[in-house]
């Protein structure tokens, strides 16, 4: 098929776009790491600097004041308490590199930079657990590539600072689970009425399927989505090795009793 001039143009306009971020998103965040390693060397002029350079939250984020908010309330659940399968079963789903990178993916975020400019619109997502934490505490949902920048350059603040299984727990106390379920304390306990170190590898898997489309995809609002869900995210989960094919059928197939008496078959 002949693409027309306007069109090649088009198509080449997006693709600088997309090269601008990411090189934005490089320079920002080795801009970030240099902070933060070197802050007890540097006097506060830089971090000032920075905090101008960054329209977001800035000098909050260096105090992690609000994650540390979280980490107080009386339904947050440490990493320690989070069931191994739930864990594999969200790296498996959103964020397959989870313990390799740090905060950003760049394979990723070219891979769906590519798979959007086909498309002509979004749609792949190229966001880490890292920056999905960001977004849900600091920042909001406009598709602005200001808004892109700023929380990939706070994700890699944020995994600088932190350990990925703090990364982890806070982004599971945090994100949204549908049916006004936020965190995942309230999410296993809207959809199964059991606290989440209870939830089987089937339980699991539905429930880390949900925060792609929590509007969309809780079995309150509609139980066949959720279901489909739930058998791709354990495909991913065999795909990685997480568990084998064995595992990922009987869990496909295995009905679940959800809180509200609805059986998932």
């Amino acid at each position: 098929m002949l693409i027309s001039p306007v069109d090649r143009e088009d198509i080449w306009n997006k693709a600088g776009n997309i090269m601008r971020l990411l090189l934005k998103i490089v320079i920002l965040s080795l801009l970030a790491v240099i902070a933060f390693s070197g802050g007890r060397y540097i006097q506060g002029n830089y971090h000032r600097w920075l905090a101008q350079l960054l329209p977001a939250p800035y000098t909050e984020l260096i105090g992690l004041s609000r994650l540390d908010a979280i980490g107080h309330q009386p339904d947050f659940v440490p990493f320690s308490r989070l069931p191994p399968d739930l864990v594999n079963a969200v790296v498996a789903i959103e964020d397959r590199r989870f313990w390799q990178h740090w905060g950003v993916d760049p394979e990723a975020t070219v891979r769906a930079a590519l798979v959007n400019l086909q498309a002509g619109q979004v749609v792949q997502g190229g966001s880490t657990i890292d920056q999905q934490l960001v977004k849900n505490v600091w920042l909001n949902d406009q598709p602005t590539f200001d808004r892109k920048l700023t929380e990939a350059v706070f994700a890699v603040i944020i995994d600088w600072r932190l350990n990925k299984q703090d990364i982890m727990a806070y982004y599971l106390n945090t994100v949204y689970f549908g049916s006004n379920a936020y965190g995942i304390a309230a999410a296993s306990h809207t959809y199964f009425g059991k606290p989440p170190q209870a939830l089987t590898l089937a339980e699991a898997a539905l429930l880390a399927g949900i925060p792609n489309a929590p509007s969309l995809l809780s079995p309150y609002v509609n139980p066949r989505a959720a279901r489909n869900r739930q058998r791709i995210v354990l495909d991913a989960m065999a795909d990685q090795g997480f568990i084998d094919s064995r595992q990922a059928m009987d869990a496909a197939v295995q009905p679940l009793r959800l809180e509200n008496g609805t059986i998932l078959q």
